[in-house]
């Protein structure tokens, strides 16, 4: 079981079971009619209106598993869309829990909030729509509700829209070649813009200001789609926490050798992709279950995952190449000072605390720099990374076992998050995308558990703020309550503008010359600050200059090949 803060910042469990017999809200989409429900909002007097289970594609099941996601059928009968819509299922039995009570394939469907008021605006009400997280492996709708939502941005003349995709096998399984390519919970999402494009009009929302917010797996996916020319036409703005499709477990080859470890454990056909692809078909989800439960630990962030990758379909050339084609859109990207630390606590790194040594450190570092990837260097390589963080000059003299565990929530932080998000942001400033990034600072000890001796803000530590769950018994506190405005205020003004500066707040575009000027988020006082992590981020690009191995995009620089396949 995941630890206590896992489920809140992993997979917030928050299923929501709202139904009505009366009759509610009415749109017609230009698929069929629909109808909603009508709720009001805590002030006593707002209403909005709830459309829950808005079918987005065909189902993806039968011959269309392992299918990008086709246009719904049309409907003429007032479908009620009243109910939080199935979770998709995850890649492991283990986390069925987190998903709400429904898990089904037939998952593809989407939430939206709406002012029950007609749009004053010109062209209707910008649209924030949300991408969950949780790794590729898991996430739905169900688990974050849509009340936060509707108090914090609905309130303000937002529309909220929550979509669905698939993952694990069932989104990213892959065999590298048109018949078999993956990555079909992006084109899943690629699918549900396509319907809000079309669509939000009928629910007073203007088309042309959408902006696309993600955390972790869904910050990794909104990078992905802010440079696919699939999907970048079809928004106008970009919030990106905590990921970046810059980092090997977002954007990567290695989901190939899991699909073939899938294939081989089913006795599936691994030389001819279409027949691997049929066999996959009629497998049972409690078979998919097993393999996963098998197969994919999901325990660090270098295991196996089933991911998106470069596919030459949805990504039609590799980052710089789409950059240099995409039209720069406005993007709000940034991280929390100690990434790492709820993965520490997740793959079980933390039980090694008490004894967390120098040793240990350096066992991390031979376990992710080995010579399969280095050769002859990797001694070499190894220890131009020790040295670099377990002796800085700023090091204490006394090094205790707290020292070197910071040190390596630290390292993985800049390997999986910290460098791929900077990288971005540097590739996106010289392209000249207005890009406004951040730095969590601020964290509540309360959220922390006892055992942990960092008391700082970690992977999607904003998002329980931002939809008002928390593990139980925490209180919140003046500072809670004031970070919470912050990240709400700048979000809002954000999709309503491009830039998040508000009043007490200028909060400045990073610039190719600057790109690592940053806000850090903290209560009552954020401040603008440079340069964002400079020596860390220094460091990588040197180590990935001078090496023939990418460790940060998880590549052999001449042949591409991950690190399966060295």
């Amino acid at each position: 079981m995941l630890p206590s803060i896992g489920i809140v910042f992993l997979a917030i469990g928050y299923a929501v079971c709202e139904d009505s017999s009366e009759a509610g809200p009415r749109i017609q989409t230009n698929y069929g009619p629909i109808e909603g429900l009508t709720e009001t909002l805590n002030d006593g007097t707002t209403k909005i209106n709830v459309f829950l289970g808005i079918p987005f594609a065909e189902p993806p099941i039968g011959k269309l598993r392992f299918e990008k996601p086709r246009t719904p059928k049309k409907w003429t009968t007032t479908l009620e869309t009243k109910t939080v819509p199935a979770s998709c299922p995850p890649t492991q039995r283990k986390y069925i829990h987190v998903l709400g009570d429904k898990i089904d394939e037939d998952c593809l469907y989407l939430n939206i909030v709406a002012p029950s008021e007609p749009s004053t605006e010109e062209g209707g009400y910008p649209v924030l729509v949300w991408i969950h997280g949780g790794a590729f492996a898991l996430g739905s709708t169900a688990q974050y509700g849509y009340k936060a939502l509707a108090e914090h941005f609905v309130s303000r003349g937002i529309i909220v829209v929550a979509i669905q995709y698939r993952v694990g096998p069932l989104g990213f399984a892959a065999w590298g070649d048109d018949n078999f390519p993956g990555n079909y919970g992006l084109w899943d999402q690629r699918q549900a813009l396509r319907f809000v494009w079309n669509n939000i009009v009928h629910f007073s929302g203007n088309q042309k200001r959408v902006t696309i917010w993600g955390e972790s797996a869904g910050a990794a996916s909104v990078s992905a789609l802010s440079l696919s020319t699939q999907t970048n036409h079809l928004f106008a703005n970009a919030i990106q926490n905590s990921a970046s499709a810059y980092a090997e477990w977002a954007t990567s080859n290695r989901v190939i050798a899991a699909t073939e470890e899938y294939a081989d454990h089913f006795k599936c056909e691994i030389k001819d992709a279409k027949k691997m692809k049929a066999c996959f078909q009629k497998l049972t989800l409690d078979e998919l279950y097993d393999a996963g439960d098998k197969f994919s630990p999901m325990v660090k962030l270098s295991d196996r995952l089933f991911t998106p990758r470069l596919d030459a379909d949805f990504f039609t050339d590799d980052f710089n190449g789409l950059l240099a084609k995409a039209k720069p859109k406005p993007t709000m990207i940034g991280i929390a000072s100690e990434e790492y630390l709820i993965l520490a606590l997740i793959d079980g790194s933390i039980a090694e605390l008490p004894d967390f040594s120098r040793e240990k450190f350096i066992k991390k570092v031979e376990e992710f720099a080995g010579e399969e990837l280095f050769k002859e260097k990797a001694s070499e390589v190894q220890r131009k990374i020790v040295d670099f963080y377990l002796n800085p000059k700023n090091a204490p003299t006394k090094k205790d076992n707290v020292y070197y565990f910071k040190k390596f929530v630290q390292l993985f932080s800049d390997v999986y998050i910290n460098v791929p998000v900077l990288n971005e942001i540097r590739s996106k400033t010289q392209a000249k995308w207005p890009v406004y990034s951040y730095l969590t600072t601020y964290a509540n000890k309360g959220l922390i558990p006892e055992q942990v001796p960092i008391n700082k803000p970690t992977h999607g530590y904003e998002i329980p703020y931002i939809f008002n769950k928390t593990q139980p018994g925490f209180i919140r506190n003046e500072d809670d309550f004031e970070f919470t405005r912050i990240l709400v205020e700048t979000m809002a003004a954000f999709v309503k503008t491009g830039d998040p500066s508000v009043p007490g707040i200028k909060w400045p575009a990073a610039t190719a010359v600057d790109f690592l000027t940053y806000l850090e988020l903290k209560p009552f006082a954020p401040e603008v600050k440079k340069p964002l992590m400079m020596d860390r981020y220094q460091f990588w690009t040197l180590l990935t200059k001078h090496y023939e191995f990418d460790l940060i995009k998880g590549l052999h620089k001449e042949t591409l090949r991950s690190r399966d396949e060295l």
